[in-house]
């Protein structure tokens, strides 16, 4: 079977910093890793697209990159309103921490949390985009 290029239809960043948001698009779009990338600086603003698109499985991320430390709504936050969502959420998406945090508690809190895959710490780069790929790969048993 051949490799689906790009990987992924659909991929979103949740950060209010626009210089981390510009750097994972651009990483993103320069792998040439996704069909089309969302960008959201608030996590109120993505949850609200994730509740009015939960029905239209094709418009939900495949893989959402997640900061932490955010104001209004912080990562923890988003990811307990994010566990409300209907499960198309959890059947369709693989949410990966992306923060600039180095604090352990984060870290694990982050691997208590059922919905998180993966905890990456910022930049991202091309490495890091092939380790998210085999989690999600591994996630949803796909060879």
């Amino acid at each position: 079977m051949m490799e689906k290029y790009p990987p992924f239809d659909l991929v979103m960043v949740i950060d209010d910093n626009p210089i981390d948001r510009y750097l994972c698009s651009a990483v993103v779009k320069k792998s040439q890793w996704a069909t089309s990338f969302l960008e959201f600086d608030m996590a109120t603003k993505a949850l609200e697209y994730l509740k009015e698109h939960a029905d239209q499985p094709e418009l939900i991320p495949q893989i959402i990159f997640l900061d932490i430390n955010m104001p209004g709504m912080n990562g923890f936050q988003f990811l307990e309103e994010a566990a409300k969502l209907p499960i198309v959420i959890e059947r369709t998406c693989c949410i990966v921490m992306l923060t600039s945090s180095f604090n352990h508690e984060d870290r694990d809190r982050s691997a208590n949390n059922p919905i998180v895959k993966d905890f990456l710490n910022k930049p991202l780069n091309q490495a890091k985009l092939h380790e998210v790929e085999l989690v999600f790969k591994k996630q949803f048993s796909i060879n």
